[in-house]
């Protein structure tokens, strides 16, 4: 990765089951701590800092803070930096796509927070529980409504299946090159248009969009991260509204471990406790067309 400033060190990014694990451990975290701010730049995924600040007790979200400013020691752009939640990060992307598309370089386009990395400071928000009791009513209301989309997907795609005596893909590999072609102009523009739409509203402003094809499918071959959303939603479709049961490949991460996948372009090593995701995310580097490396922590820290 070549992107902001990270001193030519591999950047380095945790899933929030990574951060929960070294809270945990206490002590015994402390030369991993070390042997991280040594050998790599830290960048925080925000979509990780949004699920530990609405974990239920102050005190544990404090703790998990603490455990940000251990690793985050050191002065912010040089030693690391903090992403957006994945929303945010596409909205700014879409933006400038849609303000220059010839001149559109996914990885100039600055997707830093500097609000998180602020908290990080100063936890003026960490304490507030109302706060983060309404982070986690809408994290589990997402959760929710992205599981539901899909098997009710399910509910119309079993009888057409059964109906015509159609065969289900029984690998992602399968999936991905039978149906991406169809779904994905369709799906980007939807995702597009509300990034426009969700931009213009943080504006005070209200648009109808309605982006051409040609300038959709220009943003998904130039964009990394959008294509990689794109990838994840195409992996639970096939997971869960189209396999057939135990008979296919089973890619079962759930939403936000999905759309994790929004920072593996970001980042040089991803590394994660949940088995699920580990899987899911190795396979879609291979769609993404990158090389980050996806790692079991405790791979990861026996190899620092």
């Amino acid at each position: 990765m070549e992107d902001f400033y990270r001193e030519n060190r591999r950047v380095l990014t945790f899933d929030t089951s990574v951060h929960n694990r070294l809270v945990k451990i206490g002590a015994s975290s402390n030369p991993i701590y070390a042997a991280i701010k040594s050998q790599y730049f830290f960048r925080l995924a925000g979509l990780s800092f949004e699920e530990m600040m609405s974990t239920p007790q102050a005190a544990d979200r404090l703790a998990l803070l603490d455990g940000c400013r251990r690793i985050t020691a050191g002065q912010a752009g040089r030693s690391w930096d903090c992403l957006n939640p994945p929303y945010e990060v596409l909205r700014i992307l879409i933006a400038a796509h849609a303000k220059d598309p010839a001149n559109f370089k996914w990885l100039a386009v600055d997707v830093r927070s500097g609000s998180l990395a602020h908290e990080i400071r100063t936890d003026k928000l960490t304490t507030d529980d109302a706060l983060a009791n309404l982070q986690r009513t809408e994290q589990n209301a997402s959760i929710k409504s992205y599981k539901t989309m899909w098997v009710k997907i399910r509910d119309k795609l079993d009888p057409l299946f059964a109906a015509q005596n159609i065969p289900r893909p029984k690998t992602f590999k399968e999936a991905f090159k039978n149906y991406s072609p169809g779904m994905f102009p369709g799906m980007g523009k939807g995702f597009y248009d509300a990034g426009l739409r969700f931009d213009a509203e943080l504006r005070g402003e209200k648009i109808e969009s309605d982006t051409d094809m040609s300038t959709v499918q220009h943003f998904i071959d130039n964009c990394l991260p959008f294509r990689a959303l794109l990838y994840a939603y195409l992996m639970s479709w096939y997971n869960t509204s189209l396999r057939d049961g135990n008979k296919s490949e089973k890619l079962a991460a759930g939403r936000n471990d999905l759309i994790m996948a929004v920072y593996l372009p970001y980042c040089d090593v991803f590394v994660t406790r949940d088995a699920e995701q580990e899987l899911c995310l190795r396979e879609l580097t291979k769609y993404i067309g990158i090389d980050t490396e996806v790692l079991a922590f405790d791979v990861f820290k026996d190899e620092l």
